[in-house]
This record gives C-alpha cells, sequence and structure tokens, in this order.
C-alpha cells in the first residue's frame, strides 16, 4: 500500500468522475464536466486554472477526494482568505485509513476561515474532535402560496399552517423603494454587503461581492436563477435571487430563495418592498411553495411579516428535496473552523449562511 496526498490536475479528472460514479452514485452530477468545471475550477478564488481539489491516492488509485471553493469570508469587519468545503468522499473500503481528517487538514492550512454547510452526523462528529465549530442547523423560513399543491407535498388531504396575523402598517417612506429584475449584479452590491457588515457589525459569511453573485447565480451552468435589485432614489438598499424548480413526477414548482440583503433594518423609512416584489414574481410564476434557509436571524421579522413562517412542526411537514421528493432529510447543518483568532467565533456572529453557500443548491 503507498499513499500520497496530490492537488488534481487535468489528466485526473476521467478518473476522478469515475471515482464520484462508483462511490456515490452513476449519473452524479459532478461527472456533468461542465458544472464540475465551474465549481472547482472557475471561481472567484481561483488561483489560474488550477482544480480544487485535494485527492489521496492508494497506490495509482483514487481512494478520497474533498473539494474547496477558495472565497473572500467577512468576519469582525475585515474581509480574510477563506474556502467551503464539499464534496468530502472517502472510498467504503479505505474509511480505516484516516483519509478524510487528512484531507481536511490538507485544506484548512491553507485558509485562515474555512467553512462547510450540509455535513452529516458522522461527518459533522469527525470535525467537532477536529477543532471546528458546529452551529447547529440553518433555520428555514417557508412561504405557502397556494395551500392546496402545498398539501399535496405534504402528503396530506389538508395542510396545517399557522393562521397568519395582518402585516403591520408601515411608515411611508418619502422615497418608495423601487424593486426591479436584473440579469447580473453590479459595484453597487458588494458596496450593500460591505455596508451592512462593516466594522462594528457581527455579520459574518461569504463576501457577497458582484464577482461572487454573478459567478454563483448569473453564471451557473445549469439552473437560472431570477436575479432582483432594489433602490430608494440611486442606492441599492437590497437584493435578492430565488430560482423556480419543478417538482420530479409532478407539475407543482418550488421556489428556492437562496440570496436576500436587505438593510430595512437600518429603519422603517427604508420603506424595503423586496419580499413583497418576490412573492409577487413567484405567483406570477405559478410557485405554490417558497423556502429560504438563513443563518442570519435578524431577518426573522421581515420575513415573517411578509408570510414566512419559521416554526419546525408546520415546516416539517414540507419535504426538503423535490428531485425525488425525498423526507429523510429535514434539516441542513453549518460548521466553521479558524486559525484567526476572532471575537466574532467567540461570540456567536450573525453567519450569513444560506443554500448559495457551499454546494447545497446544487442538481440532485
Amino acid at each position: 500500500m503507498s499513499l500520497r496526498i496530490a492537488d488534481c490536475d487535468e489528466q485526473q479528472v476521467p478518473a476522478l468522475q469515475s471515482f464520484f460514479e462508483r462511490v456515490y452514485r452513476a449519473g452524479y452530477a459532478l461527472c456533468d464536466s461542465t458544472l464540475l468545471r465551474w465549481q472547482f475550477q472557475r471561481t472567484p478564488g481561483s488561483d489560474g486554472l488550477r482544480w480544487h481539489i485535494k485527492l489521496a491516492f492508494d497506490g495509482s488509485n483514487i481512494a478520497a477526494c474533498l473539494g474547496f471553493v477558495p472565497l473572500e469570508i467577512t468576519l469582525d469587519g475585515a474581509v480574510v482568505r477563506g474556502a467551503w468545503v464539499v464534496n468530502w468522499m472517502v472510498d467504503p473500503e479505505r474509511q480505516q485509513l484516516g483519509l478524510g481528517p487528512l484531507l481536511m487538514r490538507e485544506v484548512t492550512r491553507e485558509f485562515e476561515v474555512t467553512l462547510n454547510i450540509g455535513p452529516n452526523r458522522a461527518a459533522r462528529d469527525v470535525l467537532s474532535r477536529m477543532g471546528w465549530s458546529d452551529h447547529g442547523e440553518l433555520p428555514r423560513y417557508v412561504a405557502v402560496l397556494d395551500q392546496p399543491s402545498a398539501a399535496v407535498l405534504a402528503n396530506a388531504e389538508r395542510l396545517s399552517w399557522p393562521s397568519l396575523s395582518p402585516a403591520p402598517a408601515r411608515l411611508q417612506s418619502s422615497s418608495p423603494a423601487r424593486v426591479v429584475r436584473v440579469e447580473r449584479f453590479d459595484a453597487d452590491a458588494t458596496s450593500l454587503w460591505d455596508r451592512i457588515t462593516a466594522a462594528g457589525s457581527d455579520t459574518a459569511g461569504t463576501r457577497r461581492s458582484a464577482e461572487f453573485l454573478n459567478w454563483r447565480y448569473a453564471d451557473h451552468p445549469g439552473f437560472r436563477y431570477r436575479l432582483f435589485a432594489q433602490y430608494q432614489d440611486a442606492r441599492l438598499t437590497a437584493l435578492a435571487a430565488y430560482r423556480v424548480e419543478v417538482v420530479q413526477g409532478m407539475s407543482i414548482r418550488v421556489g428556492r430563495l437562496v440570496e436576500y440583503l436587505d438593510t430595512a433594518d437600518e429603519g422603517p423609512e427604508t420603506g424595503s418592498r423586496m419580499l413583497a416584489h418576490l412573492l409577487d414574481d413567484a405567483r406570477a410564476e405559478g410557485v405554490s411553495v417558497m423556502d429560504f434557509f438563513c443563518g442570519d436571524r435578524r431577518y426573522e421579522e421581515q420575513l415573517a411579516r411578509n408570510g414566512f413562517v419559521a416554526d419546525p412542526a408546520a415546516i416539517a411537514a414540507l419535504p426538503l428535496l423535490f428531485q425525488p421528493i425525498d423526507r429523510s432529510r429535514s434539516a441542513i447543518s453549518f460548521m466553521s473552523h479558524t486559525r484567526r483568532r476572532s471575537a466574532a467565533i467567540g461570540g456567536s456572529p450573525h453567519w450569513y449562511v444560506t443554500k448559495g453557500d457551499g454546494d447545497q443548491d446544487r442538481p440532485n
């Protein structure tokens, strides 16, 4: 037995895709070379054309892999070099060799902050022993736009859903907000994120620069996201992205909200209309249910005011996965690792983490 660790190169890609099919399943999404290249090579933090995948070899055979996406991370009001880790796979016949932790250490030593969304229970246990912080499960917010079809998704004759109080009256802004659909985000998006996470803020997460947002949404090779920007006068005050997903084997359409940034908490005079506009757009697209996973709880009031429910007992009736419907998974977990001393890490920052991070919003 001869074990070695190496960075993936172009010549090893076919063998890696064969590894995916053998270890995970035939037809796995990353066997699509376009998606694989988008996720692990053509990213905002790319170093030339380097593949961002670590491989463990047993002799000449791939025994394990770990992909990572280098990105800017905002923490304590500063921008640091970080990465999301994704596609952590070990050949079941070689689990006893400790290759998974070995690959993870290879990646974490390269970055000040490393993040992981969606690790399963076994992976969470391993990462906790390696010094990672476990932030639990991301809150899920759900808006039901059509009760009968939502009941079908819940496999029930009638959906038991919390009654919503009328939205409270909001102060009128002297300069009403204007929401527009856009094809791409511009530099104003970067300024919006930097304003929200400026020094003194306890919001942390992937820096939502225009470069990141356009790579993640406008340039996605498989999904078509609907992108929105809200302006007050000439100032960008909110942005959002969602996509419409048709449930496999049904005609029911589900909205997956993956991005929502809003400065409405700066004061009622901002008069934000973004969420109301998104739901109107989703209705026009025939969406029955829209959900949003977000670790930053400061948006809870705005989401509730616009009809999103966070009650775990109610939400549990609606599946998490729709390609096909899968009720075995009910939550998305989130963990972080840092080599950087941080007041925020020790004091529970508002982690702005959504399904747009990592690889959770992906083809099944």
